[in-house]
């Protein structure tokens, strides 16, 4: 004790730190209950409570659902069970009341008194750090090697008529590649939803024909380039004739120079509404972005919305050679290097294995989270984790995974940017000794690491070439859509009723399908040269003798067929959706039927 009379007053400094004696100020432990998890539970405590702390608890209090009287200063968003997606949430809701916190800020910072504190010492809530970045400098550079004209050329378009060419994100390198290798029979979507009531034809195609002026991403077209660095660029173009079409959705292609259609057509005596278009162009947050903006310009034409957000400053931040070093950087240190002692062969894709488990029994998932001080996705990852280590041959101290992250914790707020901000990256899980609460607090500790601006925007084709490391199975944890009244937002329009493509995805099944790829795009694919093959090509075994170069191969083997597992809490968290997709020469339909059921068992432990 530096301090003989163990019950004298301490002296608490502001956020938690102690100072003694004149030496530098220390984190308080004993005002911390500790937990397994990366947070400690606080031990209550009053005080004032600022403008800004009262601003910030309100928020928080109506995205988790917790009463405003329950949350201390210096309780976690963890323990309120919030996670990176209800960060994107409460980012936004704190900017409309002029509250700047991004999302990356807000989970560094994961108490009120954090948060207030990070605000104050910036001196103004109205602002936060400003990008310096060049982007139209970097964009140039990272482009300058192709020759524009000739794009014009090959995507169908005259030059003048081409609004701005931009790399693509890593995300959506990958999923073209997926999209391609399966001969697009995956990576492209067909969301379709049922109309309420009748539907006036033309303020439909006036609803649609603003969306598309609006958003640049509804005006994109993908083509192929040459290059180590770029191997594909989206180009937009400035006026895109693409009005709605009244015809069968699953009749209507799709392909890199017409990548997005809206369809209406009749199915089984039911109006519906098909969004047909290539992954590459959304994700999980852009889709519904747009639905509830064309539901808004179908309802009210005459509706004001603010200058969309610009996805070309997104793509640049990860192009300019200082974010390529310490991407290398902080990958080679975080995965141990692994020789690949052979270039594997891509399994037969026309048999794929499909099994949707719904509502299995789990523990309480959520109280358990909450309780460590991580997020349920953490602790899901951990269980899964362990399944996955109790059931595949060989046996090993860690697993690794391949991760969707939503990558908008960015320094400028993203919550509404629509266009694919989605990366997929890997994450290392190693055994612990101390159960899963353990692992889950080392799993989101890499969480946060990984999912950091600088870190985030790698490839998988960069993370093969820095450390030898691929992914062949991944992990996506779901979240389940909230209701109008739950998010506190007034229902946008009165166009959809029901999302029938969510209806048909959670059909419960345990099957082997046949999957058609299309040959007219296998055929396109086959015509390009070898070096332009080579650049997306999963599998050697298209290539005849000599094999690939060592540049190509690195592409080859780090968008290999994978096993993807799609997880989502259901009824209060006592139970789980599990689904799981495979080449059946993965993964047998009996194997994943007992990876689910080890996952089940252990998950029914919490």
């Amino acid at each position: 004790r530096i301090v003989g009379d163990v019950k004298a007053e301490t002296i608490v400094a502001t956020q938690g730190q102690v100072a003694l004696c004149g030496l530098p100020p220390f984190v308080d432990e004993t005002s911390m209950a500790p937990l397994n998890g990366v947070a400690k539970l606080p031990r209550r405590r009053g005080g004032e409570w600022s403008a800004t702390e009262l601003a910030i608890r309100a928020v928080l209090s109506q995205v988790s659902k917790t009463p405003e009287g329950e949350i201390e200063k210096d309780l976690s968003i963890f323990h309120l069970g919030l996670d990176s997606i209800s960060a994107i949430k409460v980012s936004s809701l704190l900017r409309r009341q002029d509250v700047r916190l991004t999302v990356g800020e807000i989970m560094k910072n994961s108490s009120i008194q954090e948060m207030a504190a990070l605000l104050a010492q910036r001196g103004d809530t109205l602002s936060t750090k400003v990008e310096t970045r060049d982007v139209d400098a970097v964009i140039a550079a990272s482009i300058a090697h192709i020759d524009k004209a000739a794009l014009a050329r090959d995507i169908r378009v005259a030059e003048g008529d081409v609004e701005d060419v931009i790399p693509v994100s890593a995300g959506q390198l990958y999923m073209l590649a997926r999209w391609e290798q399966t001969g697009g029979a995956q990576f492209e979507a067909n969301f379709q939803y049922k109309l309420d009531g009748a539907v006036d034809g033309e303020r439909l195609e006036k609803a649609w024909e603003a969306l598309t002026k609006r958003h640049a991403i509804l005006r994109t077209l993908f083509a192929h380039v040459e290059g180590e660095g770029v191997r594909a660029v989206q180009v937009v173009v400035r006026e895109r004739k693409n009005p709605v079409k009244y015809d069968k959705s699953t009749d209507t292609p799709v392909s890199l120079l017409d990548p997005v259609s809206l369809v209406v057509e009749d199915v089984e005596g039911q109006k519906t509404i098909s969004l047909r278009l290539l992954h590459a162009l959304y994700d999980g947050i852009s889709l519904q972005l747009l639905i509830q903006e064309l539901e808004t310009l179908y309802s009210n034409p005459e509706s004001a919305a603010p200058p969309p957000l610009s996805f070309r400053e997104f793509i640049a931040g990860d192009l300019d050679e200082e974010s390529r070093k310490a991407q290398k950087t902080l990958w080679e240190s975080y995965l141990p290097r692994a020789e690949l002692t052979s270039v594997p062969e891509t399994p037969d894709l026309t048999r794929r294995v499909e099994i949707f488990k719904p509502s299995v029994p789990i523990g309480d998932i959520t109280s358990a989270a909450k309780k460590a001080g991580v997020t349920v996705d953490a602790l899901l990852l951990a269980a899964f984790s362990k399944a996955y280590e109790l059931t595949k041959q060989p046996a090993s101290d860690e697993t690794v995974i391949g991760l969707y992250l939503a990558n908008r914790s960015a320094t400028t707020d993203l919550s509404e940017l629509v266009a694919p901000t989605l990366n997929l990256l890997p994450l290392r899980i190693q055994s612990a000794q101390g159960g899963i609460a353990d692992v889950a607090a080392a799993v989101q500790r890499d969480l946060q690491r990984l999912s950091e601006v600088g870190n985030v925007g790698a490839s998988l084709v960069d993370v093969y070439r820095w450390t030898g490391r691929s992914v062949g199975v991944f992990v996506n944890v779901l979240k389940t859509s909230s209701s109008d009244a739950e998010s506190g937002d007034e229902k946008a329009g009165e166009l959809f009723a029901e999302s029938l493509s969510e209806v048909d995805m959670l059909r419960p099944r345990a099957e082997v399908i046949g999957v058609m790829p299309k040959q007219e795009l296998v055929a396109g694919f086959e015509k390009r040269d070898e070096r332009m093959r080579g650049a997306y090509l999963v599998s050697s075994s298209a290539f005849i003798a000599p094999p690939p170069p060592v540049s190509m191969e690195r592409v080859l083997t780090s968008y290999q067929a994978s096993v993807d597992i799609e997880l989502r809490l259901v009824d209060g968290g006592k139970a789980l959706d599990v689904g799981l997709f495979a080449p059946e020469g993965i993964v047998g339909l009996q194997e994943g039927e007992g990876l689910i059921e080890v996952l089940g068992e252990v998950l029914s432990q919490l």
